[in-house]
């Protein structure tokens, strides 16, 4: 069974969608592919600053990160450089001068021993899988699947261009051909975050309910199948 904390938390972060705003100031940052605009998103909690850095384009999801962080250390300063639970991963506020930085572990790069400001990547996940959620009309049911989550995968998966996600219990995630005349075996098992930076679609579907199916050709997904076999994406 998954974490009830992680459970908890990701309900209460889609409870504060849209629900505060917070003042922010334009910089700029220079990572070694590309120049792009960042923005610093700054809370004042008892006293003291919380600053977010991330795209300009995911400032309602930075707002609405900042809002459970402010929460969660509303009465817990002491708790500085602790992980936190949320969503797909798990983030840490680490003192910065006079501020505190709200960080996050490298999931775009599988770097996990390495913390980064840009949120960025890890808020388009965020704002994927809700987006699914509203689509499938599962966002009352969806599920947690964290970073660390399991996912056995059969073999050549990857190497067919139509393949499927079965989520055969709230802990794992089986991933196959369509071809059932291609010889599964053997399985494979990897943790979330070493095959998701990879194929991106399955950060869309990963929080889906037990026993939804989704169907992929490529990179693209086809049909997300709930427990009737109703296709729920189309």
């Amino acid at each position: 069974m998954c974490s009830f904390l992680a459970f908890i938390q990701y309900n209460k972060f889609l409870q504060f969608a849209g629900m505060i705003q917070v003042n922010f100031s334009k910089m700029r940052y220079t990572s070694r592919r590309e120049r792009r605009d960042f923005m610093e998103f700054i809370r004042e909690v008892n006293g003291r600053r919380l600053i977010l850095m991330a795209d300009e384009e995911y400032q309602k999801e930075a707002e609405d990160m900042l809002t459970f962080v402010e929460e969660y250390f509303e009465e817990n300063w002491d708790e500085v450089d602790t992980l936190i639970p949320i969503h797909y991963g798990q983030v840490k506020v680490i003192p910065k001068g006079e501020d505190f930085q709200v960080v996050v572990q490298n999931y775009e790069h599988k770097l996990l021993d390495e913390w980064v400001e840009d949120f960025s990547y890890f808020l388009d996940i965020i704002r994927k899988t809700i987006q699914t959620g509203k689509r499938t009309k599962t966002l009352g049911r969806l599920i947690p699947f964290r970073f660390d989550g399991p996912l056995v995968i059969a073999n050549h998966t990857f190497e067919v261009d139509e393949w499927y996600a079965h989520r055969f219990d709230d802990e794992t995630w089986y991933i196959a051909p369509i071809d059932q005349t291609i010889d599964p075996q053997p399985l494979e098992g990897n943790q979330a975050y070493e095959i998701f930076p990879d194929y991106p679609e399955l950060y869309e579907v990963m929080h889906l309910p037990t026993d939804y199916i989704i169907l992929f050709k490529g990179h693209e997904i086809v049909s997300v199948l709930n427990t009737d076999s109703v296709d729920v994406w189309n």
